[in-house]
């Protein structure tokens, strides 16, 4: 009976599977070493907390694959030169003594202990405990490869979980950029103070960004909804701004058009109304510039030096106005058949002359008005 340790078809079969074991540790090593990230983390780039632990721990580790994987195919490597000195096509059974010894080498370097290997490094999952540590440290091909396994695919995994990791917070930090670009543009219509938050905000982002590079794992579960929320506060601000600034605006027109009421009453003294159109048309200018602060300021005491002198008028037009209208109410109402009392006229005319005299009883007016009106406007 033949040996099956020294068969050529047994042994060739050994050493073709072991060559092609040695080809996929080779590829799968290629792949994960031209992986960015590997390349990065195994180049020195830092990280911190969980991320150093979780992520650049392993890959870190696996730099020991390299100098395994060149055991495993130069052990190999051995076994195929011993291989090719036996001379081709010799019958199993014409093997003579030294080529018997040549096959129980080959068979040795394929499936026996004889890789040297430090005790140390010998993982504690690998270990028996009855194993002599001093002994074990002569690996198997297959001892060797399921010590790279776990290795592999812990880098393999951490690597994957990172980029993972990095591409979402990726997305976010670019939504959070989009969204601050347009609120910078925002704040470069308005003042100082909305472009003094927009700084305060990138200088958070800035931050941010570099804990997204230190440790992403960390700051994956709360970066968005923090940044959301900042974004949130600073565009309410914003808002806030650009509110009070149509207020602003709103304010000058409606001053704009007091003043051009003022300027067509003859009651008034024209040198003060032409001062103070020359006053507003300086604060015009101001907001023009955009300078809101002065321009609200401005506003503020323009409105306290026009009240006095434009108040009183303006409440005698509005008054003659409303008297103007319920005298064409009552006619409308004659018109109609409505009995309204001929005494109400005198009434008007009553009122008429309070608001006409110099100065105008706008007290006395205003009475009168009230009862025309109540009169007038009887079911």
């Amino acid at each position: 009976m033949s040996d099956p340790v020294l068969s050529l078809e047994g042994i060739d079969q050994e050493l073709a599977f072991w060559e092609s074991q040695v080809a996929r540790v080779k590829a799968n090593l290629d792949l994960l070493e031209q992986a960015p990230t590997y390349s990065l983390i195994g180049g020195g780039l830092k990280a911190t907390g969980r991320t150093h632990q979780e992520i650049v721990g392993p890959i870190l580790a696996a730099r020991e694959l390299a100098d395994q994987y060149d055991m495993l195919a130069g052990q190999v490597a051995k076994a195929r030169l011993l291989r090719d000195s036996l001379r081709r096509f010799l019958p199993s059974n014409k093997l003579l003594p030294p080529n018997r010894d040549t096959l129980r080498e080959i068979h040795r370097l394929l499936n026996q202990p004889c890789i040297p290997l430090p005790a140390a490094k010998i993982p504690l999952a690998q270990r028996n405990l009855l194993d002599d540590p001093a002994t074990y440290s002569q690996l198997s091909l297959g001892q060797l490869v399921d010590i790279m396994s776990p290795a592999f695919a812990a880098a393999r995994d951490a690597v994957t979980r990172y980029d993972q990791v990095m591409a979402e917070l990726m997305l976010v930090l670019k939504a959070a950029d989009q969204q601050l670009a347009a609120q910078a543009e925002r704040a470069e219509a308005l003042d100082a103070p909305a472009r003094v938050e927009v700084d305060h905000m990138r200088a958070k982002a800035t931050e941010m960004r570099r804990g997204v590079l230190d440790d992403p794992l960390e700051v994956q579960a709360d970066l968005a909804p923090t940044l959301q929320e900042q974004l949130r506060t600073l565009d309410r601000r914003l808002g806030a701004l650009e509110q009070e600034r149509a207020s602003i605006r709103d304010e000058v027109i409606r001053a704009q058009a007091r003043q051009a009421r003022a300027s067509r009453s003859r009651a008034l003294v024209p040198d003060q109304v032409a001062d103070i159109g020359e006053w507003l048309d300086g604060i015009v200018r101001t907001l023009g510039a955009g300078e809101y602060a002065a321009a609200r300021v401005g506003l503020q005491r323009w409105t306290a030096a026009a009240e006095p002198i434009y108040h009183a008028e303006e409440q005698r037009q509005e008054k003659l106005g409303l008297l103007k209208a319920l005298r064409a109410m009552a006619q409308r109402r004659r018109e109609r058949g409505a009995g309204i009392d001929p005494d109400l006229d005198a009434l008007a005319l009553e009122a008429e002359s309070a608001l006409r005299n110099r100065p105008a009883d706008l007290v006395r007016a205003a009475r009168l008005l009230e009862q025309y009106q109540r009169e007038v406007t009887r079911p």
